[in-house]
Parts: C-alpha cells; structure tokens; sequence
C-alpha cells in the first residue's frame, strides 16, 4: 500500500508541476503523500497549450519555464516513486518519460540499468530497458553499445534499443572514418536499414567510408545518409570525381538522391571556372536520368532566388534558360520577388516570365487558376518595372 501511495503522490506532483507550468507560476508548492488524489493515469491528460496570439519566444519561454518546474517536481518525488512510475505508464508523454529516466540515472547511474534488466514482467522490462539504455547511449555510447551486444539476445524484439546503435553511429562520424568503418562493422547487418544525417569530423576521411560503402555487399543498419553530399560541400570536385569513378555506389538502395546533393554543393560553391568545369563533367558520366533529376533539385531547393555560383554553374552546362525558368516558377505561391532576379538582365527576365506565364495557362486552363496566375503575373511585373 505504501508504493502505490508513493506513486500516486509522485504522478500528482508530475501533474501539478505541468499544470502549474501552463499557468505560468513560478515555484511549485510542496506536494506530500496522500495531499492531491490523483492518479499516473492522469498524466497523460496533461496538456501544453500555449495563450493563443503568444508570439514565438513567449511560447519558447513558457516551454522552458514548463520543463524547469518539471524538474523541480521530479526532484522531489522519491526515487522508488518514479520507478514505480516509469514501469507502470507505457503511455507517458516522451518528454515526460524522458525526464523520469534522466532523474532515475543521475541518482542510481549504471544500478538504474542492472534494475531495468531485472524487471520482472518481459513486456515492462523490455520498454524500461530501452529506455535507460538509449539515455546511457546518450552519455556514454560504448559502453551502452557493449551493454546492447550483451543482453540483445534476451529481447524478442529485433528493433530492441536500435537507438543506441543510432547514437554509436553518431559518435563514430565525429571521430573518423576508421572509427565508422569499424563501428558498422560489428554492428548486425540483417536488420531493415536507418538512414541517418550525421556531424562528420572536421578531418573525416569521406573516401575511405565511400570506398567501403560502395564496396560492401550488405548496406549497415545505420548507414550515413549524406556522406557524399557532406563531402561535395567540402570537396565538390573530389567528391564528383569520385562519383563517376564509381558507378556501383548509386546501385546501393537509398544512394540515388546524392547524385542531386552532390550537383548542388557544386551549384553553391566557389570554385574556378576550370574546377567547376571538371566537376560538371564528371555528373555528366552519372546515369542521365539521375542527372536531370539533379538539375531540377538544384532550382528546387533555390526558393526562388537566384545565386551566383549557380548562375555560373548552369552557364557551363548549357542549362541557364532551364533553370530561370524553373526557378521563376517556384515563386508561383510568393508575394514579393528576391532582389537577386536583378543579377538577370531585363528582357532575359521578360522571356522567362512569357514562357512560365505561357507554360502554367497551358498546364491549368480553369478560371481559378487564370484568377491565381494573373495576381502572380501583377505581382512579377510590378517588381520588375515591366508594363501590364
């Protein structure tokens, strides 16, 4: 009786702290046994509304104002409180959950993740665990990736703690490419893959891991998902070198997209006409299909404005009228026009606005579209000084 009393004092102080968050206090009154009948169920009505109309640094603020109280609540919950919570609300909000786990470790360190192991329902041990051990993962991901390779095979399930195989990943790419290599090496490689976006050490090796990637039969659970990418917008010209020389790296499941990252760290760059030359040669021997797609990713992501390197970037490729005119058009939706259209002299400018205006008649001839395109086409003229 005494533990569910102790749980149930500790889910009505997790409650009130949040309530008291939404209302802006700023301390929260000492909570004792018995004082507030309530519930763990409760907490997962708890709500984070903010005032509407509050602008988005009092919203900011609020939330951090929340998350402090939070904290001073978990504080003084006692410790057997909040295990008692963490194993018996599988349904609890992440950010909540996430702060019980952190408390429980700061308090009981590596004895948190030994209780975890022995919870005795599997259903509960599994989820607690998963969640102790990812937040050690967080901390210290070696260790907590040793702790993972040990205890894997008493799981059921094969996603068990995939998060702290996610973390190692991480923590390898800040090092180098050998500790990556290596790292993804030892981890299984019969599971589905997880793409990852990942912080590469400044001195990162890209080659050595696209060497190893391009060369490896079975793709690693965690796989980079932009190694190429982050190499081309330090090395656009090694890494599109690379590229060609190495066809068999796009035949990889998910790899297709970095043809377009790569063709746009070369769009962004600033490079010499002659490297950027030998760059562009080198995407022209990629798959044409894969390189049309990059193109039209290279004015995609301009959002509507024109850049330098880019301008010279499609001057060498033969591609300028393409690209105005793709780039024009993702300002379909716009309000007002980027300066940078000024680069662009004013009857190349003109062209391109006949051939999108021509283009989007032809594409949806409706009344609502004739209505919508006519206010863009006031908007563009307008802007460029061009007459009705």
């Amino acid at each position: 009786m005494q533990r569910v009393i102790f749980v149930a004092s500790c889910g009505a102080s997790l409650l009130l702290g949040c309530w008291l968050g939404a209302r802006r206090f700023s301390t929260v009154p000492p909570v004792t046994v018995g004082e507030v009948p309530s519930t763990l169920s409760s907490l997962r009505h708890e709500t984070e509304q903010n005032t509407p109309g509050d602008s988005t640094q009092e919203k900011v603020n609020t939330t951090t104002r929340r998350l402090v109280l939070l904290r001073r609540t978990l504080a003084a919950c006692e410790t057997q409180a909040l295990w008692q919570w963490l194993e018996q609300n599988p349904e609890g909000k992440p950010e909540i959950c996430s702060e019980v786990v952190k408390t429980l470790i700061d308090r009981l360190g590596w004895q948190a993740w030994s209780q975890a192991l022995e919870v005795a329902d599997p259903k509960v041990r599994e989820r607690v665990s998963y969640r102790i051990l990812y937040e050690f993962s967080l901390r210290d991901p070696w260790k907590a990736y040793e702790e993972w390779k040990a205890h894997r095979a008493e799981f059921p399930s094969p996603a068990w703690a995939s998060g702290v195989i996610s973390e190692c990943s991480l923590a390898a790419a800040s090092v180098s490419a050998d500790k990556l290599i290596e790292t993804f090496q030892q981890i299984p490689q019969d599971d589905s893959n997880e793409m990852m976006m990942v912080e590469f050490a400044k001195d990162f090796d890209f080659r050595k891991l696209l060497d190893y990637l391009a060369n490896t039969e079975k793709l690693p659970y965690t796989e980079t998902d932009d190694t190429l990418t982050a190499w081309a917008k330090r090395s656009p010209l090694e890494a599109a070198e690379w590229l060609a020389a190495n066809p068999r790296y796009l035949e990889k499941e998910y790899h297709e997209s970095e043809v377009s990252g790569t063709l746009r760290a070369i769009a962004s760059a600033e490079m010499d006409d002659a490297s950027r030359r030998q760059a562009l040669d080198a995407i022209s021997r990629v798959r044409p299909e894969l390189v049309d797609q990059a193109w039209l990713a290279v004015a995609g992501s301009s959002e509507g404005k024109i850049s330098a390197p880019a301008l010279q970037t499609v001057d060498l490729a033969g591609r300028r009228g393409e690209y105005l005119f793709q780039v024009l058009e993702e300002t379909r939706l716009d309000n007002k026009l980027d300066a940078s259209w000024e680069q662009v002299s004013l009857p190349e400018r003109q062209q391109v606005l006949a051939a999108v205006e021509h283009d989007w008649a032809e594409q949806n001839p409706s009344p609502l579209n004739a209505k919508i395109q006519a206010r863009w086409s006031k908007m563009v003229r307008a802007a460029w000084g061009i007459s009705p």
